[in-house]
């Protein structure tokens, strides 16, 4: 019986962009996204044309935590993206595949909807269900202002999501940060983020690594606990603001909301890949 396996299908677009500097902008994200979720990945990163990939994990949740992070890393770069799960061999029979089929289906919807949309396609009855939540996710992301899409890689190179099955907790600062550089000529398109400067890395906390399920808060009947204070003083060194700016992005950019509803789209996830492999 051919395993079932999932597949990360990403599509960028920035119109105002050369397809060789995006190409080369996709290239630097995905290869940090494949270096930290080395634990679950399948193959390697497969590239369909210069500006839509294909990434294989053995997971579902793991595809879209590393989605998660590559749209904060390539930001102001839209990505759009299907997660599928479905059988899948090898990626020499890869377009025959139904895990590819599901995807090429989720991701043309997904552009239907607009930039920077996600879907889920498991050909699955709860596939409905994963993907309302994924739209009040990505809701949540689309009512934040440049600024604050800009601001949370600062708190998430910090303080992950993150899955201690799926990712590793030594992550290439030195290529995230150069990814930061290249992206200069894009934040200087953007009209909000023309003064944006590169975030300093060296004034960030070390990396805490804790798994979300170990942070969501057991004495409540809905998911919180995956957001924490004490980061505003680093995040306002890290892109040279003051502490009251950063406080106030983060409160009303949702920060805590955005975190708390991806990880409960990760029990989704886990939920309902379990429910199919039985």
């Amino acid at each position: 019986m051919t395993a079932r396996k999932t597949l990360l299908y990403i599509a960028g677009h920035y119109p105002d962009l050369d397809k060789a500097d995006l190409q080369l902008l996709l290239e630097r994200g995905i290869g940090i996204v494949t270096q930290i979720f080395t634990p679950d990945r399948w193959e390697s990163p497969y590239a369909l044309s210069e500006d839509q990939w294909l990434l294989s994990f053995n997971h579902t949740a793991s595809a879209f935590l590393a989605y998660r992070l590559l749209e904060q890393l390539l930001y102001p770069i839209q990505v759009n993206a299907s997660i599928a799960y479905g059988s899948l061999a090898s990626q020499a029979g890869l377009v025959a595949s139904p895990a590819y089929h599901y995807a090429s289906q989720a991701l043309l919807e997904a552009q239907s909807l607009g930039e920077g949309v996600l879907l889920y396609n498991a050909n699955y009855l709860e596939d409905q269900l994963t993907n309302m939540l994924l739209l009040a996710w990505q809701e949540i992301i689309k009512e934040q202002s440049e600024i604050q899409r800009a601001l949370r890689l600062s708190y998430e190179v910090q303080f992950p999501l993150y899955t201690a099955y799926a990712m590793t907790s030594d992550w290439p600062f030195q290529e995230i940060e150069a990814l930061e550089i290249l992206k200069m000529p894009v934040y200087a398109m953007e009209d909000k983020l023309q003064d944006y400067q590169t975030i300093d890395f060296q004034a960030r906390k070390p990396l805490k690594i804790v798994d979300l399920h170990a942070k969501i808060q057991s004495d409540h009947f809905y998911v919180t606990g995956l957001y924490e204070k004490g980061y505003a003083s680093a995040i306002a060194k890290m892109n040279q603001t003051s502490r009251q700016n950063v406080d106030y992005h983060l409160k009303s950019g949702r920060f805590a909301a955005e975190r708390n509803y991806a990880a409960a789209i990760v029990l989704q996830l886990e939920r309902e890949e379990n429910a199919l492999s039985v």
